[in-house]
């Protein structure tokens, strides 16, 4: 089942991961795959990237830190500047 970053899972996991526990915690006590919390993760930081905040206080504002924001950067801009949503093997290394 494809949970929109606005489901209320998606809501409790990235208020859960803004207060600083990590993912796998993160993920089960909101219900969702750690596949799901990284979709989750990636699709905030674009939607704030696009709403204008600079790569920096996206992620400030998301609570991680990601080696894979070059690629969701890549993903933003996407062919004639399209806005994808990056690929499924993001990674997190923040908590």
């Amino acid at each position: 089942m494809y949970l929109p970053v606005s489901s209320p899972q998606a809501v409790r996991f990235l208020a859960l991961i803004r207060e600083g526990r990590g993912l796998k915690p993160s993920t089960r006590i909101a219900g969702i795959s750690k596949e799901t919390g990284y979709r989750f993760l990636r699709e905030r930081y674009l939607q704030l990237r696009r709403s204008g905040s600079d790569p920096a206080a996206a992620l400030t504002i998301v609570g991680v830190t990601s080696s894979r924001v070059a690629s969701w950067e890549v993903a933003r801009a996407g062919p004639a500047g399209c806005w994808g949503v990056g690929t499924s093997s993001d990674s997190f290394t923040g908590e």
